[in-house]
Order: C-alpha cells, then sequence, then structure tokens
C-alpha cells in the first residue's frame, strides 16, 4: 500500500477541478470487476462491451467481451486520482508523470452510442486521418466518424485517441454525409496537471 500512496503523493490534485474522462490500465480479464468497484466509489463508469461467437464442435456460445481489452473509462475529479488508483486491479489511470490524460466527452458519447443501440462494431486499426462523415438518420444519428467502404455498407470507425484504438461499426451508405472541417483545425488532447486543464493541437499547425 506504501507504493501506492508514494505514486499518488508525486500527482498534484486540486478539489476545484470538473470531472473529467479519464482512462484506468487495469489487470486483464478484470475490466468488469474493476468497472463494479469504480461504481461502488462513487465514479462514474463506461466499459464498453462486444458481443462475438464462440464455436465448438458441437455448440456455440456467444460472449461478451471489452472493445478495449485491459482499459476501463472512468470519470471524475484530479482530487479523487488516490481512491481510483487504490481500487483493486487499477495498475494505472494513462498519464505522463504528473499529469493526467483525459478522453474528450464526444468520443465517449460517440461509444456509447454504438454500444447501447446494439449495432455490431468490432475493434480495428487506429485510424488518424481520413474522410470524416455525419450519420444523418437512425440511432446513431449526429454521431461523427472516418469512414471507410465495404462491399455493400460503410464502415463508420471511432476513434478514442488518447488510447489510440479504434472501433469500427457497419452503417448503411445512405445515411452518411461528408463533414466539411475547418481550414486549419486540429484534433485536441486534454491533460489535468495540479488545478490546470491543458489542451494542446495535434496535426495541422497554423
Amino acid at each position: 500500500m506504501r507504493g501506492v500512496q508514494h505514486i499518488c503523493e508525486s500527482v498534484m490534485v486540486s478539489s476545484n477541478d470538473r470531472s473529467h474522462w479519464f482512462v484506468a490500465y487495469v489487470r486483464t480479464r478484470t475490466e468488469s470487476r474493476v468497472a463494479e468497484a469504480l461504481l461502488e466509489r462513487g465514479c462514474g463508469m463506461f466499459l464498453p462491451m462486444r458481443k462475438s461467437t464462440k464455436q465448438w464442435s458441437d455448440r456455440r456460445k456467444i460472449l461478451e467481451t471489452p472493445l478495449f481489452p485491459g482499459y476501463v473509462f472512468c470519470r471524475f475529479s484530479p482530487d479523487r486520482f488516490i481512491s481510483v488508483l487504490a481500487t483493486p486491479g487499477v495498475i494505472d489511470i494513462l498519464r505522463t508523470g504528473n499529469r493526467l490524460h483525459f478522453v474528450e466527452d464526444h468520443e465517449i458519447a460517440a461509444l456509447q452510442r454504438v454500444v447501447t443501440c446494439g449495432i455490431d462494431c468490432e475493434p480495428c486499426a487506429y485510424i488518424e486521418t481520413g474522410q470524416r462523415v455525419r450519420v444523418d438518420h437512425g440511432p446513431l444519428r449526429g454521431v461523427e466518424g472516418v469512414v471507410l467502404r465495404s462491399k455493400t455498407n460503410y464502415r463508420l470507425v471511432l476513434s478514442v485517441n488518447l488510447l489510440q484504438r479504434s472501433v469500427a461499426a457497419e452503417v448503411p451508405r445512405g445515411i452518411v454525409s461528408p463533414v466539411e472541417e475547418e481550414p486549419g483545425k486540429s484534433r485536441m488532447l486534454g491533460s489535468v496537471d495540479g488545478n490546470q486543464v491543458h489542451v494542446r493541437s495535434i496535426g495541422k499547425s497554423a
């Protein structure tokens, strides 16, 4: 326990900071237990799952597995860092030194829409560039992502930039339209350091 306390002492926190979505790095196959423990500690929690089929010689079983094995999204204010890090199963919170990195709200919201609407999705290679589109109709209306072509439908790729992980979901070709990005617009990555919130741009420079 002393090791956890030593790590926590090096992280500057402030009760004035608002809560953000952070990423907990957890022990393999403990994602569900960690998620439940985080809820018990009063933290927001999001553990996106996907269904897959396991085939044996005599039977078939549908399994639910995490979309991002080894990670659990949790929402808390930085002053809760000590409590969250002490949660059984949590190895660390994604950070650089004493700077905690957070996930943008719109990335979490997009993933939640995909998971809750029941559309088939699966992990895919991380994609940072490509044609950005917006879903115009259906349960994912308003969700934006990068589009990949497939034989019959589009594959809408949603990325979590902090994790450098992506999820692909099948959507009909006729329900998406291109998103015109503003010239010079950059992707933003946020972090929390003490009582300050840092946002830095990645990509195009002014």
